[in-house]
């Protein structure tokens, strides 16, 4: 299977299964993303603790309940909910993660405490001390690129400029998507509401300093069973229906309202182009880094184009394998002059 055959079974699928059509329509109808900003202000996360939102979680917003994913080095350790405007700290179902993975094994009378009481204090106090886990490598890279992508500029040593991820309400987030994409040994197959999420979801300005949305796939590891070439086929895959969602009756509310672009910018004979990027390390002298086609891909009748780019980072094995320095034709054709 090459790049182009990807798309196209892509296309078909979404072309077969028009459910998600009317459900992301309906997402768009409930999601109030003022709303869940404000309570968001109520409270304040320490770090190196993030939070993290979902479609699902805006979506059930209502003006007396929001939640919240509280994450450290990527991964959840509980649940932040603003009740009628107080707030508290939920860790149920994360006890058994949380003691295994960071050390955490004070127990509480309930699941649920308020966010000022002496518990989630020493709660919070216990992760901001945690320096490494080695749980999830993947999701710890993924935290640390969305925290560096998140830097505004130069000054504030960022390593590569120009991009800065969409967020949802202010916060990170997976976009989900309708395909299953994930398994490369497998084809990929349309999953409803139990798809695959885009990694990290981003615009970038481009050498010419336009605005661009990219859809980027991460990997920890670049290995001969799992090749550049194809972790952009799991990225092409989700891109594609990116491409189909700006085109269907809600695209222009994701367009503005979520993904962040100029009102009015999303036109049907004005071209979009999506840019796809593998996000890995590199082995040199290794097998393992072989790298696809990165011709630019059209998606039929959308007036869409998928742009495939790679970017590759170097690790740093004494600050916990974070990448230190970066390459590859996406960081070729950024905006050199920053944010």
């Amino acid at each position: 299977m090459n790049n182009f055959e990807i798309v196209k079974k892509a296309s078909e699928l979404l072309k077969e299964n028009l459910e998600w059509d009317e459900r992301y329509a309906n997402y768009a109808k409930k999601i109030d993303l003022d709303q869940y900003a404000r309570d968001r202000k109520k409270f304040r996360i320490p770090s190196p603790l993030n939070i993290y939102s979902s479609i699902s979680r805006v979506e059930k917003c209502t003006k007396y309940t929001t939640s919240y994913d509280l994450r450290h080095q990527g991964q959840s350790i509980g649940e932040i909910t603003v009740k009628n405007g107080e707030v508290y700290l939920n860790t149920k179902g994360k006890k058994e993660s949380n003691s295994k993975y960071f050390k955490y094994y004070k127990t509480w009378d309930s699941d649920e405490v308020k966010w000022d009481s002496v518990d989630a204090k020493n709660f919070r106090k216990h992760f901001k001390s945690v320096k490494s886990s080695s749980h999830s490598p993947e999701h710890k890279i993924e935290q640390f690129l969305l925290s560096e992508f998140s830097k505004r500029t130069r000054a504030s040593k960022k390593k590569l400029c120009s991009i800065q991820p969409v967020r949802l309400g202010g916060l990170f987030f997976q976009m989900p998507t309708p395909i299953k994409a994930s398994d490369h040994n497998k084809d990929i197959d349309y999953s409803k509401q139990y798809g695959g999420g885009i990694d990290i979801l981003a615009r970038i300005k481009d050498e010419n300093n336009n605005a661009k949305l990219a859809i980027m796939e991460l990997k920890d590891e670049n290995k001969q069973s799992e090749p550049q070439k194809e972790v952009m086929w799991q990225a092409l895959a989700y891109a594609t229906f990116i491409a189909y969602l700006l085109r269907s009756k809600s695209g222009t509310f994701w367009w503005e309202k979520v993904f962040g672009f100029k009102k009015g910018s999303l036109l049907k004979d004005k071209p979009v182009e999506i840019i796809v990027a593998t996000i890995m390390p590199i082995m040199r002298g290794q097998e393992g880094t072989e790298e696809g086609e990165l011709d630019e891909i059209p998606v039929n009748g959308l007036n869409v184009n998928l742009i495939p780019r790679t970017l590759y980072f170097n690790k740093d094995e004494n600050e916990n394998g974070n990448p230190t320095s970066f390459y590859g034709t996406l960081k070729d054709n950024l905006y050199r002059k920053g944010e």
